[in-house]
């Protein structure tokens, strides 16, 4: 089904061959021969148009392409112009909020009456206690040898520091260590000495610290009154 446009230039074709030839000469061969002409020629006409109006179209995205793209590289140049300069007041800002924050909670803590903070220190006393009984626990279960070997490497760690100029980090110690031995590795040399495990401590600190957690509460007193009695 022809559309609009065929209607149209063929409108177009008739008006132009009306305007050449007179009306006894419409049917001849010349008048049909020029009438495909003037078609051929509104159609070579009309892409030529559309060609030109594509390059107009292109070009003008191309325009709004590189105008956008400088847009962005100016924003972004002007971000990292300031990137430093908000970063440092950012961080003085937090500074200063940490600090008035601090403030704050030291003047709340100066206005409380000696019962209301007789409730926060038991807190902190439990608390602490807690962490303190943890910490007991872990250390009358740590295996010996895993701890030299620890330690043996954060000597190698400090050689290295030291060549460096760098602070020594700090030796793996038992904060509870009274001068005598720990009851867990005074229960490891027993079964070293029992030879109930030998070979690499490594290896065989999982299967003595599974030994030590089957023992009974009144096996584990063994060993501490053992390490008590020959501090």
């Amino acid at each position: 089904m022809p559309s609009i446009e065929d209607d149209i230039k063929e409108e177009e074709s008739e008006k132009e061959l009306s305007r050449i030839f007179p009306l006894s000469k419409r049917g001849s061969r010349e008048y049909q021969e020029t009438g495909k002409c003037i078609g051929e020629g509104i159609r070579i006409e009309e892409d030529h148009q559309n060609v030109n109006f594509d390059k107009k179209e292109g070009n003008k995205c191309r325009a709004e392409k590189e105008a956008t793209c400088r847009k962005v590289e100016e924003k972004r140049s002007g971000n990292q112009g300031k990137t430093e300069t908000e970063n440092d007041t950012s961080g003085k800002l937090e500074k200063k909020q940490v600090f008035e924050a601090f403030k704050n909670l030291q003047n709340q803590w100066k206005s409380l009456s000696e019962e209301e903070k007789a409730i926060y220190e038991k807190k902190a006393d439990e608390a602490n206690a807690e962490r303190i009984k943890q910490a007991k626990e872990w250390w009358d279960n740590v295996d010996p040898e895993l701890v030299k070997l620890e330690n043996l490497r954060i000597d190698r760690i400090n050689v290295k520091r030291k060549e460096q100029g760098l602070k020594r980090e700090g030796k793996v110690k038992n904060p509870f260590f009274n001068g005598g031995k720990p009851a867990y590795a005074a229960f490891v040399k027993d079964m070293y000495s029992q030879n109930i495990v030998s070979g690499n401590p490594i290896e065989n600190s999982k299967h003595v610290s599974e030994i030590w957690k089957t023992l009974s509460q009144q096996e584990k007193d063994f060993y501490r009154q053992s390490v008590s009695t020959n501090s």
